[in-house]
């Protein structure tokens, strides 16, 4: 499905939200798209053009903020997420069925799942722990060939770190959602990526450790860990050895990257 949005905003200007308490400073000055990742997608009222919302998340369509996405904002979700989604697969008896045959599958093959630490999903009103596969898992293929195709909605698989091109077929897997974002707004034909909110940092305010601008709940807060940090700074180079030019506004920990404090003149007339 990534045939989807492959060049359709050649030699843009796209912005990445994330989540940290740096994606206030967050302004359309002139963006093609905005890509907002996760609880981020709130800042979407903000763009002016094309909005779209993103999770590598397995249990992004059952988290708290979902259901209160606009409908002029388009889903890109990985298939675990996507078949929980009533925007992506809309008919109630085919979810259903996907998600029996998700569920059937991690019941049968417990070697092959992960249970993802201190993460958990409601179910029935029921806190339970998030079960996932190892990435490469086979069955992810499987799953995302059943996903029936939605408009303008975009179902993704990650996998095993390979080079970054414009054919990839799958997004390299370890740099989080905001990683994920990055190489989806290479693939759309950004020339020059914004990104706000991608701090890395699990410092600053008391009730999120600093990973959010908004309150979360207790049981959707997560941390950053020093090998995602490096995964972001391992597509950060490459797609800089690839021409792209990305900026970070506001503070982040990201090693490889020119940190700017707001859009001066000068970069609003090159937008």
């Amino acid at each position: 499905m990534l045939t989807k949005i492959r060049d359709i905003y050649p030699d843009s200007t796209i912005a990445v939200i994330g989540a940290a308490p740096s994606a206030v400073k967050y302004r359309d000055i002139g963006y093609d798209a905005t890509i907002a990742v996760n609880g981020a997608w709130q800042l979407l009222r903000r763009a002016k053009e094309d909005k779209y919302f993103l999770s590598g998340d397995a249990g992004a369509s059952r988290k708290s903020y979902y259901s209160s996405i606009p409908d002029d904002v388009v889903h890109i979700l990985r298939p675990v997420g996507a078949i929980y989604s009533p925007v992506v697969v809309r008919d109630l008896s085919q979810r259903i069925l996907l998600q029996r045959f998700w569920e059937e599958f991690l019941d049968n093959h417990p070697e092959q799942v992960r249970v993802i630490p201190n993460r958990t999903v409601c179910e029935c009103d029921t806190e339970v722990p998030l079960r996932d596969l190892e990435y490469d898992n086979r069955f992810y293929d499987e799953l995302l060939r059943n996903i029936p195709s939605s408009s303008s909605h975009v179902v993704f698989n990650v996998g095993l770190p390979q080079p970054i091109t414009k054919n990839m077929q799958k997004l390299r897997r370890g740099p989080t959602s905001a990683g994920c974002a990055l190489q989806v707004a290479y693939l759309m034909g950004a020339s020059t990526i914004h990104m706000y909110g991608v701090e890395m940092t699990n410092q600053g305010v008391s009730y999120a450790g600093g990973n959010y601008f908004y309150v979360p709940e207790p049981w959707e807060k997560g941390i950053t860990t020093s090998e995602q940090l490096i995964s972001i700074e391992g597509v950060i180079q490459d797609l800089c050895e690839l021409g792209v030019t990305i900026n970070h506004f506001g503070h982040t920990r990201i090693r490889n990257i020119r940190i700017v404090e707001s859009a001066d003149v000068r970069e609003k007339q090159a937008l």
